[in-house]
């Protein structure tokens, strides 16, 4: 698995939306899981006036320093988008949505390692479960001897 990068992640949305890419050939085009795709989807989904807002502004520059936290805070409220959310300029909505890509991209992270930890877990336990299931048949076959 590969750490994405913002431009990835708007990518991997865009081919989804506009050109209907599968999530599982996203997933292998990009050398992520299924689940990280599915994730960043889903993340983007909630946000699709920040997106339009950053589809206006693509001939833009991405500024270089981070807006006031009063603007990031106003642009990123996936729930409720207002006219003055939206009213903000579209570099600092660009930079905000960049901001939440990544915090995505975070998440995403997070859960793989948390799967590969629960992968791990079922793969002990199946092992202990297989080695009891042998046990308690000799102890079967013991008592039957006797």
């Amino acid at each position: 698995m590969q750490k994405l990068t913002n431009e990835q992640r708007v990518e991997i949305y865009r081919r989804w939306k506009e050109d209907g890419t599968s999530q599982a050939e996203l997933a292998k085009q990009f050398r992520v899981s299924a689940a990280t795709v599915n994730l960043i989807i889903k993340k983007m989904n909630s946000v699709p006036k920040m997106l339009d807002a950053l589809n206006a502004a693509d001939d833009k520059p991405v500024i270089e320093d981070a807006p006031e936290a009063n603007q990031i805070e106003q642009v990123t409220q996936p729930v409720v988008m207002t006219e003055e959310h939206t009213a903000a300029p579209p570099d600092v909505v660009r930079k905000a949505v960049l901001y939440r890509i990544a915090d995505i991209d975070d998440e995403c992270n997070a859960a793989e390692v948390k799967i590969k930890a629960l992968r791990e877990k079922i793969h002990e336990l199946t092992k202990e479960r297989g080695e009891l299931e042998i046990w308690v048949e000799e102890v079967r076959n013991d008592s039957t001897e006797n």
